[in-house]
């Protein structure tokens, strides 16, 4: 093993790096999405899709439209450092961090594991 790199359960992670469960990091309960009926012209606000997580991290071409007169659709806006978890039949993609600014992310040193 590489020098500065340490076993643990989840697989090789930098010896600075403690093993913990992603829900000791969150600032409140991972939640459910929300998927309404989307219209089919640009809104300017968009919904993630299923396709928008995959092995390479977001991919664009999976958003969808945001109705902007359904209220529901604003309480789901990502904000920098928010942790978004895809759980459908995708064990592979558990963890897509997206931070909006190229900013230190408080989920740095975080080691993925599937039991949140």
């Amino acid at each position: 093993m590489r020098a500065g790199y340490k076993q643990t359960e989840v697989g090789v992670i930098p010896e600075d790096w403690r093993e913990s469960k992603i829900g000791e990091h969150l600032a409140s309960p991972i939640r459910n999405g929300y998927s309404p009926v989307c219209p089919d012209t640009t809104t300017g606000l968009w919904i993630l899709s299923l396709a928008a997580v995959t092995h390479q991290g977001f991919n664009p071409a999976g958003v969808k439209p945001a109705p902007l007169r359904n209220p529901r659709v604003h309480d789901f806006v990502l904000t920098p450092d928010d942790l978004v978890v895809s759980r459908s039949n995708t064990p592979e993609r558990v963890v897509c961090e997206k931070s909006a600014e190229q900013k230190p992310s408080r989920f740095q040193g975080l080691a993925a594991h599937r039991d949140c």
